[in-house]
């Protein structure tokens, strides 16, 4: 990897940003097709439920893989690792019969309260269940932006988070408040939980280890690039390495920024990939053409998650 940016002109973009930004739902995307739902309220039933069965039967095989790369995840020693109790580790231990009960697919013309942007939903008071939106996946002759097995990737890991927090294990560190539904949509591209399950997808997609450094992550993810599992319709990949680090992830204003500059135009095996353009606006910048994202910050995402609490020193200086 090399530097093609100076150090000082990083720097200033890093300083820069920081000066301008001072039941669970699923989607947002552009991706749906026009007309969608008019094409699936329009079909007769007996056609609505041969095709609901045919793609019911993809997410079927969907929800297998997904089990099959999760156990595989939670059984490697540097997960199990990450979980600092005996009885956080008998919770980890409990995840694959957990995982075989999610049995129960639900498909629908539009999201929880009429809302047709959510792609696909889960509920902690029913953790067997995943729901999907009907046209934001299918315009009823074709699947359209992100594939099934994306969108049941990150439901699953919601479904895991949620598990966990049943069960007393501490997740991941929650920075934004989600305490209410409109909170968790107005933030919906940063926060800790969609960052979690789209890690989850991330890790798979490269073959991530527990504790990879930046380097060793993006050398993996720029292994994908040049296997042309991922590509791009706007912009060239290439990995730099670089002295100047980007410490903080991003508020929501700047990442919706940069979402916008990236949106649809970052493919897995030719179709969009919303957990990767979401998970990289939190975590990049922008210098004049250029997106930078951290895989610096990545990385600590991916050795942190599990690792529970946090401690941060301080000196104290209290009036005499």
């Amino acid at each position: 990897m090399k530097i093609i940016i100076s150090e000082s002109q990083l720097r200033r973009v890093i300083i820069e940003q920081g000066e301008e930004t001072s039941d669970q739902t699923c989607g947002k995307s552009k991706s749906t097709s026009p007309g969608a739902f008019d094409k699936w309220n329009s079909l007769e039933d007996s056609i609505k439920r041969s095709k609901a069965e045919t793609i019911k039967s993809d997410i079927r095989n969907a929800i297998s893989r997904c089990i099959t790369e999760y156990n595989a995840w939670f059984s490697n020693p540097g997960t199990v690792a990450k979980f600092k109790t005996e009885k956080e580790k008998s919770v980890v231990r409990q995840i694959p019969s957990f995982l075989q009960g999610i049995k129960n697919i639900k498909l629908s013309i539009g999201g929880p309260g009429g809302r047709n942007t959510v792609i696909a939903w889960v509920s902690n008071a029913n953790m067997t269940t995943i729901n999907y939106n009907l046209p934001m996946v299918h315009n009823t002759e074709k699947y359209i932006g992100s594939s099934i097995y994306e969108i049941t990737k990150h439901e699953m890991g919601h479904l895991i988070d949620y598990y966990f927090t049943k069960n007393g294990v501490k997740t991941y560190i929650q920075t934004i408040d989600t305490s209410s539904q409109q909170d968790y949509q107005d933030n919906y591209l940063i926060n800790d939980k969609d960052q979690y399950a789209r890690l989850s997808y991330l890790r798979q997609l490269v073959g991530a280890g527990p504790a990879d450094s930046p380097q060793l992550l993006l050398t993996k993810f720029m292994k994908r690039v040049e296997d042309g599992t991922v590509t791009s319709s706007k912009f060239n990949m290439s990995g730099i390495q670089s002295k100047t680090p980007k410490s903080t992830k991003n508020d929501i204003n700047t990442a919706k920024s940069i979402n916008a500059k990236i949106g649809n135009t970052i493919m897995v095996k030719g179709r969009t990939s919303i957990n990767l353009e979401h998970l990289f606006s939190t975590f990049a910048l922008v210098a004049g053409n250029d997106i930078w994202v951290s895989f610096d910050l990545i990385a600590q995402l991916n050795i942190t998650s599990k690792d529970v609490e946090k401690s941060y020193y301080y000196l104290k200086l209290s009036p005499k």
